[in-house]
């Protein structure tokens, strides 16, 4: 789960935030660290340092600049955005009551990995060109993220706020603030398009979570096909049990009649209890629930404890092959591959990525002649959840749309053979030539190169064009 909220005061945040960090430091629990490529310049890393912290949300830079907007009463700078990432609860389960450091390595990882999506594809800015403002990306942001272990309530939920300053640089090597217009002309999209995308970043950043549990530990994921899993063998009772502050939120909502994402933030922080329970405190009624529901974290394959984890060890480094991982998902592409005449072994992750955009493609098409790169990513991610990261996919869509996509009047996209084709259609109708549009050996060509078939597993790649292809005009 991802939520985003714009920053309201500075000092507030930092006062909370740096709090919270040093008890949970004093209670054992390793909290902050920044992220962004923006570190670099800024000369920061490692551990969130409170004066940095201060400075930078305030809009003061190292170098002594103050950003801003000066006004009558004097500088004002928008602080920027606060992004909340939430493990599934039975990953917080494991995690925290389990007490595994690998899970929380993986969620960390997968913070910074969604945040490099973040950069990629939200950094932009204005500069001065010609006389004129323009908007140029940056493919840079600097955040300060504290990793939390519970809920207002005490439940493990294992959740990292990540501040993201209201700063990027620009080629010309100046600092300046983020662009935060939701979209322009060029279809840049600004600071303020994170409130309009969060489900999309949310979905990637559980996509992330989930193949680095695959990677890194034993656990088995269970995955809904809806972009959310959680790990085999926690009871749903127990997560159910660890859900208290979800089922408030949700019987405020319920009592407002709004269930969008707007109506829950305001339900948090309407229900929200104002004061915290300790870390201490909350092991101790995380010791209670699991006697009550007689959960014992070793009793879950994968966990370090578990008796039968050494022979899985044992099995994974004696038996299976080093491309393994995307074994589940290459049989599923197997007749695929065999219509499309190659060789049907082990696909490498490239290959996957490229056949599971081009079905996402395929997907969107069939739904509307066009689409934008948004609808192509939320496809993509559901169709390879757990088994390719968001890297691997981007890759693969930036491929795709610099080779085979063309942009339309309206600032989408759809592919260039789609676009011949309706030239071609126009060109008939204009000038009222009663002649076929192809014949029916070009047709079937041009549909086996398109691959608009059926994946089994994966989803349909078929696409109706009847609209297009008759016969005559």
């Amino acid at each position: 789960m991802l939520t985003v909220s714009a920053i309201k005061s500075a000092s507030g945040a930092s006062d909370y935030f740096l709090t919270k960090a040093e008890e949970y430091y004093d209670e054992g629990f390793m909290p902050s660290f920044w992220v962004g490529r923006l570190q670099d310049s800024l000369n920061i890393s490692g551990e969130v340092d409170g004066d940095t912290f201060r400075n930078l949300l305030d809009g003061a830079l190292p170098s002594g600049k103050q950003m801003g907007r000066k006004t009558s009463e004097g500088v004002k700078h928008r602080p920027g955005y606060e992004l909340c990432f939430t493990a599934p609860k039975s990953v917080s389960i494991m995690a925290l009551c389990g007490r595994d450091s690998r899970i929380i390595e993986c969620f960390t990882e997968a913070v910074k990995r969604t945040f490099t999506v973040i950069e990629e594809t939200y950094a932009a800015s204005r500069v001065m060109e010609n006389g004129e403002l323009q908007t140029v990306k940056t493919d840079n942001l600097v955040a300060a993220c504290f990793l939390h272990p519970t809920s207002r309530s005490g439940e493990p939920n294992l959740h990292a706020h990540s501040l993201m300053m209201n700063m990027t640089q620009t080629l010309d090597g100046k600092i300046r603030a983020l662009y935060t217009n939701r979209y322009d002309s060029k279809g840049l999209t600004g600071g303020e398009a994170l409130f309009r995308h969060n489900k999309l970043l949310g979905l990637i950043f559980r996509n992330e979570l989930a193949c680095l549990l695959k990677e890194n530990t034993e656990y088995e994921i269970v995955n809904d096909n809806n972009g959310s899993f959680e790990i085999a063998g926690v009871p749903k009772t127990l997560c159910d049990a660890y859900s208290s502050r979800r089922k408030e939120i949700l019987s405020k909502q319920e009592e407002m009649g709004n269930f969008s994402t707007k109506a829950a933030l305001a339900a948090n922080y309407i229900t929200r209890n104002r004061k915290e329970m300790s870390l201490n405190e909350a092991k101790s009624l995380w010791e209670n629930v699991n006697q009550n529901q007689k959960f014992e974290p070793g009793q879950v394959f994968g966990h370090p404890e578990h008796p039968g984890r050494l022979e899985k060890d044992i099995e994974t480094v004696a038996h299976k092959p080093a491309n393994s991982f995307f074994l589940n998902l290459s049989k599923k592409l197997r007749n695929y591959v065999s219509q499309a005449g190659t060789d049907s072994q082990i696909l490498s992750k490239k290959d996957l990525a490229e056949r599971i955009v081009a079905a996402a493609e395929a997907h969107c098409l069939s739904i509307n002649g066009s689409f934008n790169v948004t609808d192509i990513m939320r496809e993509a991610t559901l169709r390879a959840f757990s088994e390719l990261s968001s890297q691997d996919l981007v890759l693969a869509l930036s491929s795709r749309m610099k080779n085979e996509w063309q942009m339309t009047q309206s600032g989408e996209y759809t592919t260039v053979d789609l676009m011949a084709l309706q030239d071609r259609f126009m060109s008939c109708l204009t000038s009222r030539q009663a002649k076929p549009l192809m014949t029916a050996k070009t047709w079937l060509n041009w549909r086996a190169r398109r691959n608009f078939t059926y994946l089994p597993g994966i989803g349909k790649l078929s696409v109706s064009y009847t609209h297009l292809t008759l016969p005559t005009i």
